[in-house]
């Protein structure tokens, strides 16, 4: 694997386990709360696993018609600076389809095997993709019009989560 990328994952992925380290301490009840009308922190870790686990799959069909793409340039890093910023920001926006609806139903060990078993997958997956594919412009986010290569899908990823570890400290300050 392209050291670059592994690093880049191990630190997304060691925020991943900090942030259930430090769910381990709180009760089992409170991870289900709803606080008014918000999503729970049990529906906010599903929306995370939903959307990676989207994520991977468009890349597995994507990575294997990658001859068609083209390397990511100037366009998607505007882009990707963009969903870096928007994720910083408090601004509300509605999930895509299909994960706009998380279930508050699973128990934390539920949903810690489940992350664990979608990272080992993505782990494995960015293993095997070619160094001369990594720069390739291959996810397309689904609010913007150009895409993203590896590198700045994992980066999305990242920030993503960081933006619903915020929203899951709210809750548990409150």
């Amino acid at each position: 694997m392209n050291q670059q990328l592994a690093n880049q994952f191990a630190e997304f992925e060691s925020k991943r386990k900090t942030l259930l380290s430090q769910l381990q301490a709180v009760a089992e009840k409170k991870l289900h709360v709803e606080p008014h009308g918000k999503w729970s922190i049990i529906q906010n870790m599903n929306h995370l696993i939903l959307s990676e686990s989207g994520i991977l799959t468009y890349l597995k069909k994507k990575i294997q018609g990658v001859d068609t793409l083209k390397e990511a340039g100037l366009a998607s890093w505007f882009a990707y600076q963009l969903v870096l910023l928007y994720s910083a920001l408090p601004f509300k926006r509605k999930a895509p389809k299909g994960i706009d609806q998380p279930s508050n139903e699973e128990d934390l060990a539920t949903i810690s095997a489940k992350w664990d078993k979608l990272r080992e997958s993505w782990r494995e997956f960015i293993s095997q993709v070619p160094e001369n594919q990594l720069k390739i412009a291959i996810f397309k986010h689904p609010f913007l019009s150009t895409r993203l290569n590896i590198y700045q899908t994992i980066g999305f990823m990242e920030a993503h989560f960081e933006r619903h570890s915020r929203q899951i400290e709210n809750i548990l300050k409150s």
